[in-house]
């Protein structure tokens, strides 16, 4: 049979360079050996003019992988119906014989297709054998051809770099116009970049669309060490907005693989105008009655900035309390919100402003404001019309010398002398608290400077009412008369004897409550610093002479779990047998709760998780907050329920104790309770819905009572009455040892993150926050310098 031939038209002329030359058939050897094979061409990446000796060789498209490729051989004049072949790639078969069949004779050509599992990543070489339909020998393979399979997409896609001056300062109209109305990003290079690259830029606001640039692909020629450069243009910059605006990039590569994006980089683009219609702030705590007290300003006072849509995410916002500028605030969070930020000011700054306004009734009027800065530093607006808040901090000592405190130091520590005492004996010591005999408390008369050291400052003006408070209860009261501020005398006033008969022995804490009545009716309230007095005879009070036995939660870390499906809707907490325990006793526990961090002491205290105490706060039904020793519960440790309820307001990280108080059931006189108490973490971060906390307003307070408030309704004939009435409003006024110890360590930790801050946003991983640390680095522009 004769069969026509055709000759095989080369599809694909890369091949012919690619390959290698022909073995000699050896006299030995002198086996067959046929043409390479060629690929279908529809199965290889577009390379345009990249010179086919360039490396990788005959890529095939990703799209491709895991699919079966076609490859073409001619049929060689010395080849018959029922000659067979076998194809290797890399040296591995299919494990398949072929037979040519009469279409390949006819068509002069054979075609076999490569199967996935031998089409890998990487390079490879392609050949084939054939044998006669009776010789169990293959020829000689043919000369390879080579081809890539790319399948991995491009990696490592780094930053891209701004221009110094855009890094330093951001990109303003200024900036941008001399840079030609164009923003240029410099990309660094990628793993395996190369000819045919797509790269495509991308600009959007954090958590916005996408805005593309049009594909820049690197052609032939060009040096690949050469940085590709990408432009965006004013026009698009200005469709996306001012804003801190992430820049980044992908890459789609020869064979149409497509990286993940590039790691981003944030820029601070502000080219818009001047905002002129910024609303002017709100002070909650000047709403209220109209002026900011003592009370107020400790909150301390919040400030509220409106929200605007032209203020974004990278500006800096500060607020000015009268001729004093609060530290500027980079503002990163919702422009939409009714107040989008805000701010607190701090005591310091009020107390200051208002000493250097005040009228002679201690009135001053102090006009609140704030300035949006763009991150450069230019002024981009602030409101007309400032906030005018009314002001009276006149109290008991004056100017607080260390406001950070919950104590007026300026205020003398007062002075205890038991009932015996004589000159030269030792103050603040009472050798027998048994002894029912008025002891005399002394409160000095000259206010302390910042020092300690006595000044010639009257303290108290006439009408201060004094309270004296001895181990937490109200122990003698006094009204400063006019008399006293003309002889200017220390106070030497009766201390009652009854707390220190209840109180027992140990160390106790003395303070005295000075409430100033200003001339529209409001009350300011001052601490002075706490004496520790020594005493002596414990009495028969609960927990006998030392100190109750600390209260605890059953578990030391509280989940949602453990108090959904364990504990069925609340946390335990056991109160321990005490010494001198009694039938009828009273024991009421009192759940405080903190914002807290890894490491970190109790953070700011959260009202809606407190529990119990002498006000019942947060009373749940179902979960009492108080017990009774009776004949069944003596001796026996008590268990009690922080519902759940009043835990979730705890989410998503905190800090809970227990405290307790055990008062006789017949004598409120006879009491004792804990300062502090072990603390357990509260972890509810699985919570499935957190609370969802107020937004737009300032957290309320919870408004401490003046003494008139708390002896409202109360007769005079009803001296129990009257006791409970003051043991409230002395327990919301007085401060404790624990308190104390709390400031000074939250003081000790602000010191050492202050220490601390240098150069920190170079460790923050995340872009956003990074570069919003390194605005706020920024020196902030004079607010009171108007451009």
């Amino acid at each position: 049979m004769t069969v026509k031939r055709k000759s095989l038209l080369r599809t694909d002329n890369k091949a012919a360079s690619l390959t290698v030359p022909a073995k000699r058939t050896s006299e030995s050897g002198p086996l067959f050996e046929p043409d390479p094979p060629v690929i279908d061409p529809d199965a290889l990446a577009d390379r345009q003019n990249v010179p086919e000796n360039i490396y990788p060789f005959n890529v095939i498209k990703t799209t491709l992988k895991d699919q079966p490729i076609n490859f073409t051989a001619k049929m060689e004049v010395n080849y018959t119906p029922g000659y067979r072949y076998i194809y290797e790639v890399d040296g591995k078969t299919d494990g398949v014989e072929y037979e040519f069949t009469d279409e390949d004779f006819d068509n002069e050509t054979f075609t076999f297709a490569v199967q996935p599992l031998l089409l890998t990543h990487g390079l490879h070489a392609l050949q084939y054998a054939t044998r006669p339909e009776y010789d169990p020998n293959f020829s000689n393979l043919s000369r390879p051809f080579y081809f890539v399979c790319d399948f991995a997409k491009p990696t490592n896609l780094g930053e891209g770099e701004v221009p110094p001056e855009v890094e330093e300062n951001g990109l303003t109209d200024s900036i941008l116009t001399d840079l030609n109305d164009v923003l240029p990003l410099t990309l660094p290079s990628w793993i395996d970049m190369f000819y045919m690259d797509v790269v495509v830029g991308i600009v959007r606001q954090k958590d916005g669309a996408n805005h593309e640039l049009p594909p820049v692909t690197l052609t032939y020629p060009r040096d690949l060490s050469d940085p590709v450069v990408l432009e965006f243009p004013r026009d698009l910059l200005e469709t996306v907005g001012d804003g801190l605006l992430e820049f980044t990039y992908k890459v789609t590569d020869m064979a149409g693989n497509e990286s993940d994006e590039a790691n981003i980089k944030v820029v601070e683009v502000f080219i818009s105008g001047a905002i002129d219609d910024l609303e002017p702030p709100e002070v909650p705590a000047q709403e209220v009655d109209g002026l900011i007290t003592e009370e107020d300003a400790r909150e301390p006072v919040v400030v509220q900035i409106p929200g605007h849509l032209s203020v974004v995410p990278g500006m800096k916002i500060v607020v000015t309390w009268g001729d004093t500028a609060l530290p500027g605030v980079v503002f990163d969070g919702d422009n939409t919100e009714e107040f989008m930020l805000e701010v607190d000011a701090p005591y310091a700054a009020v107390s200051a402003e208002w000493e250097a306004n005040k009228d002679a009734g201690g009135f001053a009027d102090i006009e609140v404001n704030y300035i949006v800065f763009t991150p450069e530093g230019r002024e981009a607006g602030r409101p007309d019309t400032p906030k005018r808040v009314r002001v009276n901090l006149s109290q008991g000592g004056g100017v607080d010398p260390d406001p950070e405190t919950p104590e007026n130091e300026a205020l003398g520590k007062p002075v205890v002398r038991h009932s015996a005492w004589q000159d030269p004996e030792q103050e603040d010591f009472i050798p027998d608290a048994s002894v029912e005999v008025d002891h005399k408390i002394v409160i000095p008369w000259f206010v302390r400077d910042e020092l300690g050291n006595v000044t010639d400052q009257d303290a108290f003006v006439a009408g201060d009412e004094i309270l004296f408070v001895y181990n937490g209860e109200p122990a003698g009261a006094y009204t400063v008369g006019g008399g006293d501020v003309v002889n200017k005398d220390d106070l030497v006033r009766p201390l009652a004897w009854g707390p220190v008969k209840a109180g027992g022995s140990g160390l106790k804490d003395v303070q005295y409550i000075v409430e100033r009545t200003l001339v529209d009716g409001s009350v300011n309230t001052a601490l002075s610093p706490v004496t520790v007095v020594t005493v002596r005879d414990s009495g028969d009070l609960p927990g006998g002479p030392g100190p109750l036995p600390e209260a605890a939660f059953n578990d030391a870390i509280i989940t949602w779990e453990k108090i959904t499906e364990i504990n069925n809707g609340f946390a335990p907490l056991t109160i321990p047998v005490y010494p001198n325990q009694k039938l009828e006793d009273i024991v009421r526990i009192h759940v405080l709760c903190n914002r807290w961090k890894t490491g970190e002491p109790d953070g700011d205290p959260i009202p809606l998780a407190e529990y119990g105490g002498e006000d019942g706060v947060n009373e749940v039904p179902g979960f009492p907050f108080e017990l009774v020793i009776t004949p069944t519960n003596i001796g026996k440790p008590l268990t009690f329920a922080w519902p759940q309820a009043v835990i979730e307001h705890a989410w998503a990280l905190a800090r809970a104790r227990v405290l307790y108080k055990v008062t006789r059931g017949d004598d409120d006189t006879m009491h004792k309770e804990t300062t502090d108490g072990a603390r357990s973490i509260v972890e509810l971060g699985n919570m499935p819905k957190p609370p969802d906390p107020a937004r737009g307003a300032a957290t309320a307070k919870r408004h401490r009572p003046t003494m008139a408030e708390a002896l409202e309704g109360v007769g005079t004939s009803s001296a129990k009455a009257r006791l409970a009435a003051l043991r409230k409003y002395v327990g919301a006024w007085r401060t404790t040892s624990s308190q104390r110890r709390d400031y000074l360590a939250m003081k000790k930790l602000r010191e050492e993150k202050l220490r601390k801050a240098v150069k920190m946003e170079r460790r923050i991983d995340d872009p956003h926050a990074r570069r919003i640390a390194q605005i706020a680095a920024r020196p902030t522009p004079d607010p009171f310098k108007k451009e």
